[in-house]
C-alpha cells in the first residue's frame, strides 16, 4: 500500500497545483470584477458615500428600501406585511406581491456583518462582490460541459469581460438579477450534474431548495425556468431513467407551492 501510496503521490501533487492555480485565477477574476464594479459606482457623479440617493432611482428604490428595513427595522416582517407607504391607506402585503428574498438576505447580512459600515455603501460593496460570483457558475457548467480547464477559464473570462456581465452593476443600481443570476447558474451546473450521476438525495434536495429561493428572488426566473422546461421534457422522453435522479427536486419544489 506504501509503494502505491508513493506511485500516486506526483499525480496528486500535480493536481492539486492545478487545482490551487485555478482557483487563484478564478480569485483575480472576481476580485478584479468586483474592485471594477466599486470604482465606477463610486465615480458616477451621482454617487454620495453619505446617502443612499444614487440607490433611489427606478425599481432600485423599491428594492432598496425593502433591504434597509430588513436590515434596521425591530419588526421588517410586520411592516412589509402591512406596508402603507407603498400602497396607501389600504396597505400592501409585500409578501404575497413581490420576490423579496434578496432584500431579506442583503438585510439580514448586514445586520450580522455590517463592519461598521453605512447600509448603502455594504450594499454597494455586497453586490459588487457577489454578482461577480457568477463568473464562478460559468467556470464550472463550462467545465461539465467541455471537460477542459483552459476552455472554462476562457469562458469564465470572456464573461467577466463582456460589457453586459457588469454594467448594470456598475451603473449603482440595486438590481434583483444581480443577486439572482448567481443562484440560477448554480441551478444549471446542478442540473448538468444531476445528468450525468446516480441518483443522490443530498444533490437533488439541493437542487430543488435553490430554484424555490431562485424563484423567491427574482420574478423573470419564472419565466427562465419555464424555458427550460421544453429541453425537460425531451431529456426525460429520451431517458426515462433520469427521472428518479430529481425526485427530490420535484417533490420540494411542489411542496414550495403551498407556502
Amino acid at each position: 500500500m506504501l509503494l502505491n501510496d508513493m506511485r500516486n503521490y506526483p499525480y496528486a501533487n500535480h493536481f492539486n497545483i492545478k487545482f490551487i492555480t485555478i482557483c487563484l485565477i478564478l480569485v483575480i477574476f472576481v476580485s478584479g470584477a468586483s474592485l471594477y464594479k466599486i470604482i465606477k459606482i463610486k465615480n458616477n457623479s451621482h454617487f454620495n458615500p453619505s446617502s443612499p440617493s444614487s440607490l433611489y432611482y427606478a425599481e432600485s428604490a423599491f428594492q432598496y428600501r425593502h433591504a434597509e428595513i430588513a436590515a434596521t427595522e425591530k419588526n421588517p416582517f410586520h411592516i412589509l406585511k402591512n406596508d402603507k407607504f407603498v400602497q396607501y391607506p389600504e396597505t400592501i402585503n409585500v409578501f404575497k406581491y413581490e420576490t423579496i428574498m434578496m432584500e431579506f438576505f442583503c438585510g439580514f447580512l448586514y445586520r450580522a456583518f455590517n463592519f461598521g459600515l453605512p447600509f448603502n455603501l455594504f450594499l454597494i460593496y455586497f453586490i459588487s462582490f457577489f454578482s461577480s460570483l457568477s463568473l464562478v457558475m460559468v467556470f464550472l457548467i463550462a467545465k461539465k460541459l467541455f471537460k477542459d480547464n483552459f476552455v472554462s477559464l476562457g469562458a469564465a473570462l470572456y464573461y467577466v469581460t463582456t460589457p453586459a456581465s457588469c454594467l448594470r452593476t456598475a451603473a449603482g443600481s440595486f438590481l434583483r438579477e444581480d443577486f439572482a443570476l448567481v443562484f440560477l447558474l448554480l441551478s444549471v451546473w446542478l442540473i448538468l450534474t444531476q445528468l450525468n450521476t446516480k441518483p443522490k438525495m443530498v444533490l437533488s434536495s439541493i437542487l430543488g431548495l435553490v430554484i424555490v429561493f431562485n424563484l423567491s428572488s427574482w420574478h423573470f426566473n419564472h419565466f427562465i425556468y419555464l424555458c427550460m422546461l421544453p429541453f425537460f421534457f425531451w431529456i426525460f422522453a429520451q431517458r426515462p431513467n433520469l427521472l428518479k435522479n430529481f425526485s427530490y427536486t420535484f417533490l420540494i419544489i411542489f411542496l414550495a407551492g403551498f407556502f
